[in-house]
């Protein structure tokens, strides 16, 4: 008897799927390793990363009209429980598709740093440690004279 109840019934998940996010599920190539196929997944992953960034959008908004006339509680609670659904999923799909683990620039960005643009980046970098750097060896010298003048005002 539970068996022909669990054969009727068809479960349908609250998460969108690739195909809701404007792109169909991909072909499944021979090599899950090709280049076609992993450019399926960048697509895949900025589409849900600026939808989720439209739900966040939308539950921020409806989060900071919680106190205005006409807001319903319940719709914030939705808003939040969709955006936290979406993340879920965005989750999964960067660990599935090996598209987690790289930086992923926005589709608008006319294209990665320049050469010089990374060594300026490096130099600033460098620039800010080698004060930090020289301040904290400048902070121990003047603590060191501290700790060492009681001393030498013991011996005179």
């Amino acid at each position: 008897m539970n068996a022909q109840n669990n054969a009727n019934f068809s479960f349908s998940s609250p998460f969108p799927t690739m195909a809701s996010f404007g792109h169909p599920p991909p072909a499944q190539p021979e090599d899950p390793n090709s280049p076609a196929l992993f450019k399926e997944n960048v697509k895949t992953v900025q589409s849900q990363i600026n939808f989720v960034r439209t739900l966040a959008h939308q539950a921020l908004h409806s989060i900071k009209g919680a106190y205005q006339p006409g807001s319903s509680p319940a719709q914030i609670a939705q808003n939040l429980a969709t955006l936290r659904q979406n993340l879920q999923v965005l989750n999964e799909t960067l660990l599935n598709s090996g598209v987690g683990s790289l930086p992923l620039l926005p589709p608008e960005t006319a294209g990665p740093p320049t050469e010089e643009q990374l060594a300026e980046q490096a130099n600033r970098a460098i620039s800010a440690l080698f004060t930090l750097h020289t301040r904290m060896q400048e902070t121990a010298s003047v603590t060191a004279n501290i700790m060492a003048a009681p001393e030498q005002a013991l011996r005179r």
